[in-house]
This record gives structure tokens, C-alpha cells and sequence, in this order.
């Protein structure tokens, strides 16, 4: 609850932003709650990719952690776009 209270406070668009947008979506994906997982990591690619661009490691591992958790939820051809 208190990442989540950060998150809406802070709504700039920065590196350290995204870093904590992906650790809360880890979080819910530890929990098993991979729909939420999804909405935060999903955000923090975003931001990756606008601000680091596609070919930074942190955006790489964005998608990667997305791939996962689109296969958890059984959507493969989501998986297979990341």
C-alpha cells in the first residue's frame, strides 16, 4: 500500500520512477496476482522505452518480466510480442 500511495504522488516520468513502478509489479507477481503485476510493469516499460529507449537493459527487462507474466496468465500471443 505505501509503494502505491508513492506511486500516485510522484507522477513524473523518471528512472527511478519506473524502477519502483517494476519493484511493485514484482511484488504483486511474487503475491500471485498477475493482472495487477501486469498493469505495473506494463507502466514501467513504457516510461523505459520513452526515456531509456528500446535498447537499454532496464526496458529489456521490462519485457521480459511482461512475457512472463502474459504466459502466467495464459495469454502466449501477448508472451510471444515481448
Amino acid at each position: 500500500e505505501r509503494a502505491e500511495m508513492l506511486l500516485k504522488r510522484d507522477s513524473s516520468e523518471t528512472a527511478i520512477y519506473a524502477q519502483i513502478q517494476f519493484a511493485v509489479g514484482n511484488l504483486y507477481a511474487d503475491l500471485g496476482e498477475f493482472t495487477k503485476a501486469v498493469t505495473y510493469v506494463q507502466a514501467s516499460k513504457e516510461i523505459r522505452e520513452r526515456i531509456l529507449g528500446n535498447g537499454h537493459p532496464d526496458y529489456a527487462k521490462s519485457c521480459n518480466i511482461l512475457g512472463s507474466l502474459y504466459i502466467e496468465l495464459g495469454e502466449y500471443k501477448k508472451a510471444e510480442l515481448m
